[in-house]
């Protein structure tokens, strides 16, 4: 038997409306979520749906957030911005940028745009820009 005053339903998802009443986001919560997102976002909204377990509020989500599509939803939803977090491996350049330095990287990045584009650089620079890049 629930205990009055307390909701059977814990988890919800809510929507956070301009002031035209567009929906701008969505989101899933569950205790005081929805009320800070307001306060966060400076708008009004309201509460969409309301769920027994998690698992259904992120599969309504991402329907809400699908059909609506709400111009400050940056993921699909489902506990998206968790969900795709991967292992940050640093790219080539960063790599490049550590072993030579950031004023050596961009010169040899302007030297290799030269070759796709030479009206890119002023040609009297790239004399200048190889010293940088090479020593």
């Amino acid at each position: 038997m629930a205990q009055v005053g307390r909701p059977i339903n814990k988890f919800y998802v809510y929507a956070i409306k301009n002031e035209e009443g567009s929906i701008v986001y969505i989101g899933k919560g569950s205790g005081r979520r929805f009320e800070v997102q307001k306060k966060n976002f400076k708008l009004s909204g309201e509460i969409l749906e309301t769920f027994a377990s998690e698992k259904l509020a992120y599969a309504k989500e991402v329907e809400f957030i699908s059909l609506h599509k709400p111009i400050l939803n940056k993921y699909k939803g489902g506990n998206g911005c968790t969900a795709i977090k991967k292992r940050i491996v640093k790219q080539d350049y960063e790599k490049l940028i550590e072993r030579i330095g950031s004023r050596a990287c961009a010169a040899r990045l302007l030297l290799s745009y030269n070759k796709v584009n030479p009206k890119m650089i002023d040609q009297s620079k790239v004399d200048l820009f190889r010293e940088v890049a090479y020593g």
